[in-house]
């Protein structure tokens, strides 16, 4: 259920305890991109998409001047590409930065994410296994102009970068989305913002 103790400056929590099939965009979120849903283990995921180079980010306004730190749980399909993590700073489906998952063939890594005019640059990366049906704990630190990535409680990536800093939208990315099995696509769950 929706959570907001006091005002966004106090914080915002979403375990995403609805129906299965509950919209995203039915909760409280901006969907941009692309269709979010709430799956069968109370977790959001993307539905499937058309094609396999379109965003979906469900965002709500969670950030004050463009910092906070915003936490989320990954977990990761049985099999797969995986494109998926938490974003910040989000202007639109084409501006934004992530802490993303990335598992595309023989490519494993985490990955902070600058996507400016529609173009990605990588501003950071940590090369490592990513396992399938496993919980990953992301958190994305904007302070500033610095950035922090934490995977499971250990930094791995950081980076300077001052894009977007005073856009305050936050939230779920997902990049991919023509497998229809819904037991192949990540889901998130547990998202903070403080």
């Amino acid at each position: 259920m929706l959570r907001i103790s006091g005002n966004r400056d106090e914080g915002f929590f979403e375990d995403f305890a609805y129906a299965e099939g509950t919209l995203l965009s039915d909760i409280g979120f901006t969907v941009l991109g692309g269709t979010a849903q709430v799956d069968a283990d109370e977790c959001a995921e993307p539905l499937a998409q058309s094609t396999t180079s379109l965003d979906t980010l469900a965002v709500q306004t969670l950030l004050s001047g463009g910092d906070g730190t915003i936490k989320g749980d990954l977990i990761t399909p049985g099999s797969g590409n995986i494109l998926a993590g938490i974003a910040g700073r989000v202007q639109d489906v084409d501006n934004w930065i992530a802490l993303t998952a990335v598992v595309v063939g023989v490519t494993e890594k985490w990955a902070i994410i600058r996507r400016k005019a529609g173009s990605n640059t990588i501003l950071d990366e940590y090369i490592t296994t990513i396992s399938y049906n496993t919980t990953y704990a992301l958190e994305l630190i904007f302070d500033g102009s610095s950035l922090t990535g934490n995977i499971d409680g250990t930094t791995r990536m950081s980076a300077t970068n001052s894009d977007f800093a005073s856009e305050n939208d936050a939230g779920l990315r997902w990049q991919f989305g023509t497998d229809a099995n819904d037991d192949n696509l990540t889901c998130m769950d547990n998202l903070e913002v403080i």
